[in-house]
């Protein structure tokens, strides 16, 4: 089954309708693309369709006349994503993107079907089995491959899977030997984990086999794996400083939108709930806020005193009806308390409470003025050139780029002389970007990739052969916390090269002056005086969620000390994460850092 349907249409009112069946489908008037539009319109190489998170999308590849997307132009060099109906304008040609049928349950079986795979120009043969290829995140599906060779001569094989994220996949072997005439036997596991980053939807599982002697001789098969959904709710409910009032945060652990009603439930009936808001919709992996307030209902005699227990109910309103309780107490006798605070004495109390506002307003204004209160962060300083740079001169790996005629001169050698990234620990916040630079011998054609999407490019160039000087710099923003490999392939005819580098990406805070730094988990173990004033930290949470190692953003591997997850009220690009039981708290309000140059940030970048 195809991950999509894209019908052409021309001028002349014809159309022809082409199945999307591999990871990355390219269009343009060049023959040898796999959709050929026939016009001086469209660029040789226009455009892809490739496949990525079980979403297909539309990538534009730099074009002159654009591409257009329902009237919208696709930034060059992007990506959108599509859905069922999409008009596409490429030129003077219309295409119409839509998905297939959706795969119905009759259309599932549980009994190994296969497919064998073979080419007269390759030595070897591969069987790959087609099992039930639907699996929810958390579960293992297993499939199996038999490599046969069919030469004369021992092989060693490889294995390349793709289309899917590569910690998703796994397989017991990445390279084998096989003898002449001999059977070997593969298998490969699909483990796509239970998180809300699991994105559901038909993911293109590439199985690249390829002969370690010649590259050039591989065998490639494409399975459709369909990740399903699933539902979760966290919940942490905090007392408010008023009796009666209690702060709500809710996590939706699913990896689909969750549509929440907050509830509130005792058992006698005795206490009503109102809730603002009252409905909460909060994408996967996220959290959202609300306040509840618990009063007694009407009637209620006034002899019953005490704690009431009640349960403040989070309930997902979709077709899992999932609910996640979390039970409290109400104060009775305090919840009676405040309506004989009436007349005279409650004017009394708004008027000391207003002057002593008056005073505080003040008091901040004058620290504010003062540098006493938000010290400003000292500027970052820019390193010179000399500082900044190193020249290294690098020993490229050649690879003759191979020639029609055995008597023809050969060309000069695809190498990348080298591939540097200006940072290895970035921290948001603190930096801008990732800057990337390389230097390109004898290419045509570069491609720069994030190994978390390997399927989309982040940056493709048509060059002429010669010596390529580029950069490209990727935004903070766009970019979650951890660890990313980026990938640069240039490439010329059949031949390619890649180099790759790593990147940590770190979460950026902002650490109050007066919150306490220790140097363990155990408050006992003392404190770390080094870190008072420091505005910038990198942080990632211990396993429990109550405490977070911090280091300073100058130095992210150096010195580190822990703080309580609760003193971290100020977080960028992401919130605490809530956690259940424990000392866990309501996820505090995120308020953005100040946007503070990296190192070297403003330049202009090539593209």
């Amino acid at each position: 089954m195809a991950f999509g349907i894209v019908t052409v249409w021309t001028e002349s009112g014809e159309q022809q309708e082409y199945e999307l069946t591999n990871p990355i489908t390219s269009v343009g008037r060049q023959p040898g693309n796999d959709i050929v539009l026939n016009t001086s319109a469209v660029s040789r190489y226009h455009a892809q369709f490739a496949v990525a998170d079980g979403q297909v999308y539309l990538v534009d590849l730099g074009t002159v006349n654009g591409t257009f997307v329902n009237d919208v132009q696709v930034a060059l060099n992007s990506r959108v994503p599509l859905k069922a109906g999409d008009e596409i304008v490429m030129g003077d040609m219309m295409l119409v993107f839509n998905l297939p049928q959706a795969r119905r349950r009759q259309d599932i079986t549980l009994t190994p079907s296969t497919t064998t795979i073979e080419d007269a120009h390759v030595p070897f043969r591969m069987t790959v089995d087609k099992p039930h290829m639907v699996v929810a995140p958390g579960a293992r599906m297993q499939l199996a491959l038999v490599l046969e060779n069919q030469s004369d001569e021992e092989l060693t094989l490889e294995i390349a899977l793709g289309g899917m994220p590569h910690e998703w996949t796994k397989t017991n072997w990445r390279e084998l030997v096989v003898t002449p005439g001999e059977q070997t036997e593969v298998l490969v596991a699909v483990l796509p984990p239970r998180s809300s980053k699991t994105r559901p939807g038909r993911y293109p599982l590439s199985i690249r086999v390829s002969n370690k002697g010649n590259p050039n001789e591989y065998l490639e098969a494409v399975r459709e794996i369909d990740v399903v959904d699933f539902h979760g709710l966290a919940m942490v409910v905090k007392p408010g400083s008023q009796n009666g009032i209690y702060h709500i945060a809710v996590q939706n652990q699913g990896n689909v939108p969750a549509s929440i009603e907050l509830r509130g439930h005792d058992r006698a009936e005795l206490l009503s709930y109102r809730s603002r808001p009252d409905q909460l919709t909060i994408q996967p992996g996220e959290t959202e806020q609300a306040t509840m307030r618990v009063s007694p209902r009407g009637g209620m005699t006034s002899n019953i005193s005490g704690e009431m227990p009640f349960a403040v109910v989070a309930h997902s309103t979709d077709v899992s009806g999932f609910e996640a309780p979390v039970m409290m107490h109400y104060n009775l006798s305090a919840g009676r308390a405040l309506p004989f605070i009436a007349g005279g004495a409650l004017v009394t109390v708004l008027a000391i409470l207003a002057v002593v506002v008056g005073i505080a307003v003040v008091a901040g204004v004058l620290l504010y003025r003062n540098g006493i209160l938000f010290p400003e962060k000292p500027a970052a300083t820019v390193p010179t050139p000399e500082e900044s740079l190193s020249v290294v001169e690098p020993t490229p790996t050649l690879v003759p780029i191979p020639t029609d005629s055995p008597t023809e001169t050969p060309l000069p050698a695809v190498a990348i002389g080298s591939f540097e990234v200006e940072k290895s620990d970035v921290v948001h916040g603190y930096d801008t970007g990732i800057r990337l630079t390389w230097n390109v011998l004898y290419a045509d054609r570069i491609t720069l990739y994030n190994q978390a999407d390997p399927t989309v490019a982040l940056y493709e160039l048509l060059v002429e052969p010669g010596v390529t000087q580029d950069a490209y710099e990727i935004p903070l923003d766009g970019l979650s916390v951890g660890s990313h490999d980026f990938r640069l392939e240039a490439g010329y005819g059949a031949v390619r090269v890649d180099e790759s580098v790593t990147v940590s990406v770190w979460r950026g805070c902002v650490l109050d002056p007066e919150v306490e730094v220790y140097e363990s988990v155990d408050p006992d173990a003392g404190q770390i005086d080094s870190f008072v004033g420091v505005s910038f930290v990198a942080i990632s949470p211990t396993l429990d969620g109550e405490w977070f190692n911090i280091s300073p953003a100058e130095d992210v591997r150096g010195t580190h000390g822990f703080v309580r997850a609760e003193d971290l009220t100020t977080c960028y690009p992401a919130q605490i994460p809530v956690t259940v039981g424990g000392k866990a708290t309501p996820t505090p309000t995120v308020t953005p850092l100040p946007d503070t140059p990296a190192p070297g940030a403003g330049n202009d970048v090539g593209t």
